[in-house]
């Protein structure tokens, strides 16, 4: 939820895996629904969890999956997105430092909702952030590959804060 940390996690990973890289990224941190409030570096919570960490932890770790890449003959980036990015189109002002004010706190999830806006737009962020590495990789011919997974439900400990908030109900 901030970029300290996913900077210290990079560093770490840099350390240990340096000389031979790294086969497989999994960009799968995520927060559901959460209220409009603002990280440290303020930008939406949803937002900098579900995104924009990622990014930079791609970003950071990218000469890793390189020499994977090149040792192995492939290395693998997989983004985690949602079902629940389809029909929106990304809007750059939830991409923007804003602190905490991106449309208040609607819970529901069937009539636009707040919240839910906010966490569709991580999602949508995911897949198109997906589909630039892999033009990028393609145009440098990279032994790099990139997917987007959209797992659908299952019951994670994702649920727990909007189940106890309200937001959504336990099935």
């Amino acid at each position: 939820m901030n970029f300290a940390s996913v900077r210290t996690a990079a560093a770490a990973i840099k350390e240990k895996y340096g000389a031979s890289g790294i086969s497989v990224l999994c960009c799968k941190a995520g927060i559901m629904a959460f209220a409009d409030e603002a990280t440290t570096e303020c930008y939406d919570v949803q937002m900098q969890t579900n995104h924009l960490s990622h990014f930079l932890l791609v970003k950071e770790l990218m000469p890793l999956l390189d020499t994977a890449a090149e040792k192995c003959g492939e290395a693998l980036i997989v983004n985690h997105s949602s079902m629940a990015r389809m029909g929106i189109n990304l809007d750059a002002k939830y991409m923007e430092r804003n602190c905490g004010n991106l449309g208040g706190d609607g819970s529901s999830m069937f009539c636009g909702g707040a919240r839910w806006v906010r966490y569709s737009q991580t999602k949508m962020a995911n897949a198109i952030f997906t589909h630039a590495i892999k033009k990028r990789l393609h145009a440098k011919d990279s032994k790099v590959c990139v997917l987007t997974a959209a797992p659908g439900l299952a019951t994670t400990n994702l649920q727990v804060t909007t189940v106890g908030q309200g937001v959504l109900l336990r099935w």
